[in-house]
């Protein structure tokens, strides 16, 4: 598979390396961690980016691909249409 992360992920190729984080988060090859105070942190969520936005030309619904790391460090990929990140509940999840 060919992507940002490679199924050994090194911090120097991640897709996130210059991503603009917010103050008292921290994104790192492991994953999203939220830093409430120095000395205290909470694992959020693992490695997921987007890899690429697409567009249907014959109905223009535009997509997402999503990359993530799974479990057992394995480098992951799907593709989902945009509007799913704005159904209610837990469509994507």
């Amino acid at each position: 598979m060919t992507g940002p992360l490679q199924s050994t992920a090194d911090e120097a190729t991640c897709a996130w390396v210059t991503a603009a984080i917010p103050e008292g988060y921290e994104l790192t090859i492991d994953g999203l961690t939220w830093c409430p105070e120095k000395g205290k942190s909470e694992r959020i969520a693992g490695p997921v980016w987007v890899s690429a936005f697409t567009e249907d030309k014959g109905t223009g619904v535009h997509g997402i691909i999503i990359g993530w790391i799974d479990r057992r460090g394995r480098v992951q990929e799907g593709a989902w249409r945009a509007d799913t990140l704005h159904s209610l509940g837990r469509a994507l999840a």
